[in-house]
């Protein structure tokens, strides 16, 4: 197999010359070798265009959907449909979110998905793990057994509670 580096000299090269031969004797590889990088590059390429027009569509469909709505003035959002255009957006090329006709800006976008990061961590650190952790059960018996066998051990400065380990 190939690295990223050789496998872009050997797309350049084609490039360049335009057959695979010709690559071949430039890369110092064979010819099926550069036949076979430039079909994987191309079905990449095609499956990426792919990908970025059936988000488009998705892209625009939902917005017809919410213009579609009952509504007095403006679009109005929710919560999922904000999600759904911050994550069909982030399949789109930069080049291609400026040509397409959006409900929002760009910079509203980045926004929300800010707000989608920020609520995955708000509501990942809520799921009772906050506040102190739990003692040990083996610290706290241990705690307790030196409390029962030293009671005077325990200075006049001292904040800690025994019978509250209990």
């Amino acid at each position: 197999m190939k690295s990223a580096r050789e496998r872009m000299d050997i797309i350049s090269a084609y490039r360049e010359v335009g057959t695979y031969r010709g690559a071949a004797v430039i890369s110092g590889t064979t010819h099926k070798t550069v036949k076979r990088v430039i079909a994987r590059h191309e079905a990449d390429l095609s499956r990426r265009g792919e990908t970025w027009k059936t988000a488009e569509i998705l892209i625009l469909r939902h917005q017809l959907t919410v213009l579609q709505r009952r509504q007095a003035r403006r679009a109005n959002l929710n919560w999922a449909d904000r999600a759904l255009l911050a994550a069909l957006l982030s399949l789109i090329p930069r080049a291609g979110r400026h040509r397409m006709r959006l409900l929002v800006t760009p910079d509203t976008i980045l926004r929300w998905h800010r707000d989608i990061v920020r609520r995955r961590w708000t509501a990942r650190s809520r799921r009772g793990r906050s506040g102190r952790p739990a003692t040990r059960r083996n610290i706290r018996v241990l705690v307790l057994r030196l409390a029962r066998e030293n009671p005077d051990g325990a200075t006049a400065g001292s904040t800690a509670s025994w019978p509250a380990w209990e």
